[in-house]
C-alpha cells in the first residue's frame, strides 16, 4: 500500500525510523508530506497506520491504486 503522511521538519526523522523498523520504503518527499510504500501482512500495515495517524494521514491507498499526487497535493 502507499500512505501519504504529513511530515515536517521537526518530525521528518521520527517519521523515517518508524518506516525502517517496518521495512517500509520512503518514495516521494515533498516539503509538506512523504509518501510511503510498506507490502506485508494486513496486521503489519495496520500497525504501522497506528502509528503513523498522530502526524496525520493525508491518503492511504491499498495495492491496485499506481499512483498518489506527489508534494502537497491533497485530492
Amino acid at each position: 500500500g502507499l500512505i501519504k503522511v504529513r511530515a515536517e521538519a521537526n518530525n521528518r526523522g521520527t517519521i523515517i525510523e518508524t518506516c525502517d523498523i517496518y521495512k517500509a520504503r520512503i518514495v516521494d518527499v515533498g516539503l509538506e508530506s512523504v509518501i510511503i510504500e510498506i507490502t506485508g501482512s494486513e496486521e503489519k500495515i495496520e500497525s504501522l497506520l497506528r502509528l503513523l495517524e498522530p502526524y496525520g494521514i493525508l491518503e492511504y491507498v491499498r495495492t491496485g491504486i499506481t499512483s498518489l499526487d506527489r508534494g502537497s497535493a491533497v485530492m
